[in-house]
């Protein structure tokens, strides 16, 4: 159910085996969880799945996930990378923000939006590649990357709000597509 293991300071590890079907929103949120294993056949990871989960730093999940949630792994702060054994579907607004320990970039096959602090404070990620068919970079969607070196940006990108990139000082060079009709405030900023 809905935060089963929430605020579980001493719960350190779970697998959830593969007939579990149903998974709550929140079920790990701010818990003491250092490792998970999730085997049940979900396709989408819930809202604030593991949000919280400051400790968690070994993941492993089933190839059937398909979307990620709005903060499904927000401040995971531990937790290096996310595993999918293959490429997911759709990624919400703030799934990942505050991940500082976070290497790799989950970006969904078919989203056309990095929403709204997707990628927030994901301070070790060093270099970004945005794929085609993405058109809109979300307000603060990789605020505070502060080792961002390296952003390339799809010719199909048409929007990049405000503060999208604010913080990311060593971000050398960039180039904006010719397809880029808006510019927030503070993009670049700091």
């Amino acid at each position: 159910g809905n935060y089963a293991f929430a605020n579980c300071e001493s719960f350190e590890k779970i697998t959830v085996p593969a007939s579990v079907n149903n998974l709550g929103i929140g079920v790990f949120f701010s818990s003491g969880i250092k490792e998970a294993v999730i085997e049940a056949p979900i396709t989408v990871i819930p809202v604030s799945f593991f949000d919280g989960c400051t400790k968690l730093a070994s993941l492993t999940l089933p190839a059937t996930v398909e979307v990620v949630s709005t903060g499904a792994f927000a401040e995971c702060s531990q937790l290096a990378e996310i595993p999918f054994l293959r490429p997911v579907k759709h990624v919400a607004a703030g799934a990942f923000t505050g991940c500082r320990k976070l290497t790799n970039l989950v970006i969904g096959t078919e989203d056309t939006e990095i929403g709204t602090g997707t990628f927030y404070g994901c301070e070790s990620l060093t270099e970004i590649v945005i794929p085609e068919g993405i058109r809109v970079i979300g307000t603060s969607a990789f605020s505070d990357c502060v080792s961002l070196t390296s952003v390339s940006l799809p010719s199909t990108l048409e929007t990049i709000d405000s503060a999208a990139f604010l913080g990311c000082a060593k971000i050398a060079r960039m180039e904006l597509p010719s397809s880029v009709k808006i510019l927030g405030d503070s993009v670049f900023s700091g």
